[in-house]
């Protein structure tokens, strides 16, 4: 009997200690929170910006996009380059010179080398003028610097200044660097016919208050001038004929850069090329090549199409004396559609770059102006591409993505969050079946883990049969296990990468955007979350 008390007094000693431990460490159990943790929509805005779209009559949606093509710098047209000029003045044996003695007397037409140019008047929009003068000689001299057609509001350029003398060995040196801005140079010549030509007038005296000294062979003057950056603003005269090449070159194409894969049959696409020439000089356009390459895939498209090396007249601006509006440019519109070129497979390769080679070639008639060509800083020679694209398609594979925001504040103790199930809702509003994948984002928004492990399905919108136009959103679930790994994954990503994948490949029919056409997304997730009581 005493036997078997003992037996059960230990054995209520154990349950005791063992219901004293388990209250030491606190009751648990799991539960289930669900949840909301992002909303997000995927629109016709991202797959062009929203400012190249235009709705039409009926909202449907075409694609606007203008971008530049060429434009030739002036520089290409005329070039003043850098030029200067040296005088220097030497005895050829001792000479004594006097005060008020004219050393120097410089009557000198230069010929500038403008290339094939003959200019015969230049205004400027900026430059310098540089005069260096070097004094070996043991009186002051002083000089007298005048350029005639060189003028700022009618006056004259004219200059007096004196070189001091050489002390000990050391020259006497004037250096002063004059802004041209604004200077109209005649470059006709003091008899008006001639061109490129400027005439220079300069005195050396010894100065008044100077002694009679002796100047040897070794004691120069030297007197230098130079132009030196010098910008025209206005320029008139022959500007040669001259061919221009230009490129291959390549110009970023930002249309298509939301759409990361896939591609699109394009029911219609037209391509205004214009042209504008506001130069005051006849021009003849090769286009050699115009192509589109889609770096994400290495595919380049050959524009092809008449215009491809066959010579493009282009006629000259015209110069109307208004100060306010001088130049009437000439425009040329070259229009490439589906019926004369292949522009639509240009774009349908869904470019990154532009690329085209071409060549211009000035006056190429002659001198047919009588050297009456001119140009306008303010006015240029140049192209581009005006883009008219009706969305009405056919897509394949067509891919559009979008980044959000996830909320995970419900889950506060991410540590006990355990597996789970997410449901993504779907409402699509538009008229073709769409494939969804969710990515976890890092901070730097590199790609973590995904979350669907198959292809998921999103049904179109309901369409009409004979419009083909969508009449009500469609919603569809879409149910996501997640395990209790990918969940600790989850938690520690704030962002989801959103890919839509869209294909009409089994309706061939082209299919027309509207600008209320979107799909909605909203994720919830139904946590097992185990509850520790402390």
């Amino acid at each position: 009997m005493k036997k078997s008390i003992s037996l059960v007094s230990i054995a209520a000693c154990m349950l005791f200690f063992s219901s004293c431990r388990k209250e030491l460490e606190g009751p648990s159990w799991e539960t289930n929170i669900l949840a909301p943790l992002l909303k997000s929509k995927l629109n016709i805005n991202d797959l062009v910006t929203d400012t190249l779209l235009v709705a039409n009559a009926d909202s449907s949606l075409k694609i606007v996009y203008n971008t530049s093509f060429v434009n030739l710098p002036l520089d290409s047209i005329l070039v003043i380059p850098d030029t200067s000029i040296l005088y220097a003045f030497a005895p050829f044996f001792n000479y004594t010179i006097s005060p008020n003695e004219q050393l120097v007397n410089i009557n000198d037409l230069t010929k500038y080398d403008f290339g094939s140019a003959e200019l015969i008047t230049v205004k400027l929009n900026s430059g310098f003028l540089d005069i260096y003068v070097k004094n070996e000689s043991k009186d002051d001299i002083v000089v007298v610097y005048n350029i005639p057609s060189l003028k700022l509001n009618s006056i004259p350029l004219s200059l007096t200044f004196t070189v001091p003398d050489d002390t000990l060995g050391v020259p006497g040196i004037y250096n002063n660097s004059i802004p041209l801005n604004g200077y109209v140079i005649d470059l006709t010549g003091p008899s008006g016919t001639k061109y490129n030509t400027v005439q220079s007038l300069i005195t050396a005296t010894v100065a008044s208050y100077g002694q009679s000294t002796t100047m040897t062979p070794q004691d120069s003057l030297v007197i230098k001038n130079t132009f030196r950056l010098m910008k025209p603003g206005y320029a008139k005269g022959y500007f040669g004929s001259d061919d221009i090449f230009i490129g291959p070159s390549t110009e970023n194409f930002d249309l298509f850069n939301k759409v990361t894969a896939g591609s699109l049959q394009l029911e219609k696409l037209d391509l205004k090329l214009n042209i504008s020439n506001g130069l005051g000089v006849d021009a003849r356009v090769t286009i050699n090549n115009i192509n589109s390459k889609n770096t994400n895939t290495n595919t380049t498209v050959n524009l092809s199409s008449s215009i491809i090396n066959t010579p493009i007249n282009i006629t000259r601006a015209a110069e109307t004396g208004n100060i306010n509006n001088p130049v009437i440019p000439f425009n040329k519109t070259i229009l490439l559609n589906n019926s004369n070129s292949n522009i639509k497979a240009l774009f349908e390769n869904l470019p990154h770059q532009i690329g085209y080679k071409m060549k211009v070639t000035t006056n190429p008639l002659g001198n047919v102006s009588g050297s009456n060509d001119f140009l306008y800083s303010t006015h240029g020679f140049s192209a581009d591409m005006n883009i008219e694209m009706p969305l009405s398609l056919v897509a394949t594979g067509l891919t559009l993505e979008n980044t959000a925001a996830m909320d995970l504040s419900a889950a506060k103790e991410k540590g006990n969050v355990k597996e789970g199930t997410f449901t993504l809702y779907a409402n699509n509003g538009f008229p073709f079946d769409a494939t969804v994948q969710l990515y976890l984002l890092d901070d730097n928004n590199n790609k973590v883990d995904s979350l669907f492990s198959a292809i998921n399905t999103v049904d179109e919108g309901v369409v009409n049969p004979t419009s083909l136009k969508v009449t009500a959103p469609r919603l569809t679930k879409l149910s996501i296990p997640v395990s209790e790994r990918k969940m600790q994954v989850l938690l520690g990503c704030k962002k989801l990468l959103i890919k839509a994948r869209f294909d009409t490949s089994e309706n061939p029919k082209y299919v027309k955007i509207y600008s209320h056409y979107s799909i909605d997304f909203s994720l919830t997730g139904d946590f097992i979350y185990k509850v520790v009581l402390k």
